[in-house]
């Protein structure tokens, strides 16, 4: 009976070290920009990448109000037809990541540049295919959520 009241109160204990010295989830919403130049089907892949990027690193939430947001920035650095039949369209993209706090005058607190390319029978699905390709276990974008971890909780 001592030996049970005694593993009780030292789990008791290490429960309210532990809740005292954890600090507050860090929450990241995930929006594409309305000035995005990408399609739907476009906008709807790399969506889906930066909501597993932030999940995978515990971040990721579903809250329409969330004070932090990650979002992207895609251009088209690259684009041609390939010189063989059927003919292909090659796409390379500049992909830039960040993660912004709304709160504070929009500033950015993490950011990251990728670069991804593509091929598909027109411009779009080539785009579409370079957003695919973005691998989002890669060590640059998880030095990337890391920086935006720190970034956020100081």
């Amino acid at each position: 009976m001592k030996m049970k009241r005694t593993l009780l109160t030292t789990l008791a204990t290490l429960a309210c070290v532990a809740v005292a010295t954890s600090q507050a989830p860090v929450a990241v919403g995930v929006r594409i920009p309305e000035s995005a130049a990408l399609t739907y089907p476009a906008q709807q892949v790399i969506l889906k990448k930066l909501q597993q990027l932030a999940t995978l690193n515990g971040v990721g939430t579903e809250a329409e109000n969330a004070r932090f947001w990650l979002t992207p920035q895609v251009s088209i650095v690259e684009s041609h037809v390939t010189p063989v039949a059927p003919p292909r369209q090659l796409v390379k993209l500049n992909v830039v990541l960040m993660i912004a706090d709304t709160a504070a005058a929009k500033s950015i607190v993490a950011q990251a540049e990728l670069s991804a390319k593509g091929v598909g029978k027109s411009e779009e699905e080539a785009v579409i295919n370079a957003l695919q390709q973005i691998d989002v276990r890669s060590a640059t974008l998880k030095r990337f959520m890391e920086q935006g971890k720190k970034g956020i909780t100081n």
